[in-house]
């Protein structure tokens, strides 16, 4: 975050603490239901997150019509084959939204069937 401030980036960039407040902050609940009525350019989320995971918040995403075109980009410290495979699965292949730009290692691109 502190990158993206001294870059002077345009748009606001608004951080939660845990996966219950992003799915908050998107579904207008809670402390940000007077929230401006547009969606984010773009999510940045972490897979490891408190409460909720971020799979989790991944799935509800991809399964509510207002959100589920939004793009996400998965940031995460995880060495978990499972979950970056199903990162990607859910991210690329159950949207049908091509080119998926994949950052995977070039050994890892058989494996989750990348770009």
């Amino acid at each position: 975050m502190t990158g993206l401030a001294e870059n002077n980036l345009a748009n606001e960039v608004v951080a939660v603490h845990d996966g219950s407040e992003a799915l908050d902050y998107l579904n207008y609940r809670g402390k940000f239901d007077s929230r401006a009525l547009r969606n984010p350019a773009v999510v940045l989320l972490d897979l490891k997150l408190l409460k909720i995971n971020g799979l989790e918040v991944l799935r509800q995403i991809r399964n509510d019509v207002k959100l589920k075109l939004m793009p996400v980009v998965i940031l995460t410290s995880s060495h978990e084959e499972k979950d970056v495979i199903e990162g990607h699965k859910r991210i690329c292949r159950e949207t049908g939204r091509f080119p998926c730009i994949c950052g995977c290692h070039q050994e890892d691109r058989g494996l989750l069937g990348c770009c």
